[in-house]
C-alpha cells in the first residue's frame, strides 16, 4: 500500500512564516530562487550552507503535523518522523537541522529537520490516475497530481525497495509506504495530509490488470 502526500500550498500541510537570516546567509536572489526548485523537487544533493537555519511561524499553533511544507518548497519533518525514515530508509535521504520557532519566538519541541528527498521511482500508472501535464508542450513529459480527486494508482513492483520517494515524472511529488505511514501513526504526532493510492495487481496466469484498494 502506498500513500500520496498532499503538497498543495493550502491547508495544514503548508505552514506560513519566514526564514530568519536567510537573505544574509545567501544574498544572491537568483541563487535563492534556484534553491527553491531543489527544495521542491529534490533535483540534486544539498549542502548545509544552502539550507536556512531558522524558520519562524507567523501564526500561533498548538501543534504541528509530523511533516509540513514551508516557503520556497522546503519540506520539514519533526524528529520522531526523522527517526522512522532513517530506520526504514537508512542513509538514503538528506536531513539538515532547522530551528522552527513559534510566533512568540520559542523553539518548537520536538526538534525539526529539513529533508531533501532525491530518490525517485516511476510507480504511478498514468492511465489509471488523475494526473495532467503542467504545460501543453508535447516535448515536456512532466505531470502533476490532481490532489483533490485522490485518485492515484501505483505499480508496487517498482517500489519494493523504498519507503519514501518522489515520482520521476512528477516534480514536487512525495509518496510513502504503508509501513512508514503505520509507524508514524504510532508516534502520536499529527499525521501529514495524505491519501491512499490504489495498487495495480497483476494476475499471474492472465496478463490483465486489476485494481486493489
Amino acid at each position: 500500500m502506498t500513500y500520496v502526500f498532499n503538497l498543495q500550498i493550502v491547508g495544514p500541510q503548508f505552514q506560513t512564516g519566514g526564514f530568519v537570516g536567510f537573505e544574509e546567509q545567501i544574498p544572491d536572489v537568483s541563487m535563492r530562487a534556484s534553491l527553491s526548485n531543489v527544495y521542491a523537487e529534490g533535483t540534486r544533493q544539498l549542502v548545509s550552507k544552502e539550507i536556512p537555519k531558522i524558520f519562524k511561524l507567523d501564526k500561533a499553533r498548538d501543534s504541528l503535523p509530523a511533516s509540513f511544507m514551508v516557503q520556497n518548497g522546503l519540506y520539514i519533518v519533526q524528529k520522531p518522523f526523522y527517526d522512522l525514515i532513517e530506520q526504514l530508509d537508512p542513509c538514503l535521504h538528506q536531513f539538515f537541522p532547522i530551528e522552527v520557532r513559534h510566533r512568540n519566538g520559542t523553539p518548537h519541541d520536538p526538534p525539526c529537520y529539513a529533508i531533501n528527498v532525491t530518490e525517485t521511482r516511476d510507480s504511478i500508472v498514468d492511465q489509471q490516475s488523475s494526473v495532467e501535464k503542467f504545460v501543453t508542450n508535447p516535448k515536456n513529459t512532466d505531470k502533476h497530481i490532481i490532489y483533490y480527486k485522490k485518485d492515484i494508482t501505483v505499480d508496487p513492483s517498482t517500489i519494493s525497495d523504498i519507503h519514501l520517494w518522489r515520482e520521476a515524472r512528477y516534480p514536487q511529488s512525495l509518496l510513502m509506504s504503508d509501513e512508514l505511514r503505520d509507524a508514524l501513526k504510532e508516534t502520536g504526532l499529527r499525521m501529514p495530509r495524505c491519501f491512499k493510492a490504489k495498487t495495480l495487481k497483476v494476475k499471474e496466469k492472465k496478463k490483465n490488470y486489476d485494481l486493489c484498494v
